[in-house]
């Protein structure tokens, strides 16, 4: 490689883990690898964990948990959810019926962007711990017409239901995996 242009090298795509690319930095020469090159993008997938609090849980008809807090001009979309519950010694006492919901809210009437949700029953009110995995495509989905104006909102965990969840001590861990989009 000695003396030779770049542009003069034999074509060695596509990239492996541990390739060495030449680069010049300040006027001298040096190498990086593709895996330092490939940590300089930025993802757009995250992987957010929240955990709700029996207080938060027991009050959550009537106050929303802000599970990520809104970033001005960034708009979530929802890929999958996963939520575990943690029994600790008393389990919630359910009654009525709907769910808790993770969504982002429209701005302007407040309407849940993202469709579907967690049961309360048959996982808030077990003695043991549980998990509900909404799996990809799985129990959610989006109503396109109302994500209008949902940019910059937080992501909170509401209900859709006469239901009340009273009582119990366990928490809630919810793992979203989101795109998170900048809009211009």
């Amino acid at each position: 490689m000695a003396n030779e242009k770049i542009s003069q090298l034999t074509d060695g795509n596509p990239a492996a883990i541990g390739d060495q690319i030449p680069i010049n930095r300040g006027g001298a020469n040096f190498s990086v690898t593709t895996e330092s090159v490939a940590a300089l993008a930025p993802s757009l997938i995250k992987t957010l964990t929240v955990t709700v609090l029996a207080t938060d849980l027991n009050n959550i008809v009537a106050t929303p948990v802000v599970l990520v807090p809104g970033i001005p001009g960034v708009y979530f979309s929802l890929i999958t959810m996963l939520a575990q519950y943690n029994f600790v010694t008393t389990p919630y006492t359910v009654s009525g019926g709907g769910n808790m919901i993770p969504s982002v809210k429209r701005l302007s009437d407040g309407q849940n962007i993202w469709q579907g949700g967690i049961p309360f029953a048959g996982l808030l009110d077990q003695t043991a711990n549980a998990i509900y995995d909404a799996g990809a495509g799985g129990a959610f989905g989006v109503n396109p017409a109302l994500n209008t104006d949902a940019a910059g909102q937080p992501i909170v965990l509401t209900s859709n239901g006469e239901v009340s969840c009273t009582g119990g001590d366990g928490t809630l861990t919810i793992i979203l995996q989101v795109i998170e989009y900048t809009l211009p």
